[in-house]
């Protein structure tokens, strides 16, 4: 899977709750005598994550606007924010694997991407196509660019579009919410 141009990564409002789910369609077939056939409308069940986000700051709605205008027709990297995993030694420069408390029951998933993100700045990540999970280690495609501080946050990620008709709802001059629903696409 090629890394993607853009990435939504100003985290939830998590008063709301995200929300992950999955998603698997079928279709039935009608005969006219027998019996019905139900048959997948989709090889895999896609993965989807809701929720809704408030950018705080004048810097980080100034980056949105701009990664819209941008990249709004682009397939975008969501991470799944309740399926965090944590650093649980530096992630040094040059290294290609993460030692982490745990991937048990998240959605890492290997030739998946995973994200890197900064605690302090969510504008600086660090985005890898995952190559190996085991329990407490996620190996990645490609070194690390930065080195990453213990107790650091990675999630996986999905890949989605954005609905042209997105509405961004100024609370002041500088706050603005936005609502994601974006469903895995494969292209």
């Amino acid at each position: 899977m090629a890394i993607l141009s853009a990435y939504f990564v100003i985290p939830p409002n998590w008063a709301d709750r995200p929300k992950v789910s999955h998603i698997w369609r079928t279709g039935i077939q009608k005969v006219i005598t027998g019996r019905e056939k139900r048959s997948a409308l989709f090889t895999f069940k896609r993965k989807r994550i809701a929720y809704s986000t408030i950018a705080m700051y004048r810097d980080e709605l100034v980056w949105l606007e701009a990664m819209f205008f941008k990249y709004l027709h682009y397939q975008w990297g969501f991470p799944i924010w309740p399926d965090k995993a944590i650093l649980s030694a530096v992630g040094n420069i040059g290294d290609n694997s993460l030692t982490v408390e745990t991937t048990l029951y998240r959605h890492f998933e290997i030739g998946a991407e995973c994200i890197l993100i900064d605690k302090t700045d969510c504008r600086t990540y660090e985005v890898h196509t995952v190559d190996n999970v085991t329990l407490s280690q996620i190996t990645l495609g490609a070194n690390l660019t930065k080195t990453w501080p213990k107790y650091s946050f990675v999630y996986p990620a999905i890949a989605s579009r954005i609905a042209e008709d997105q509405v961004l709802s100024y609370q002041t001059d500088e706050m603005v919410e936005f609502s994601v629903d974006a469903t895995e696409t494969v292209e």
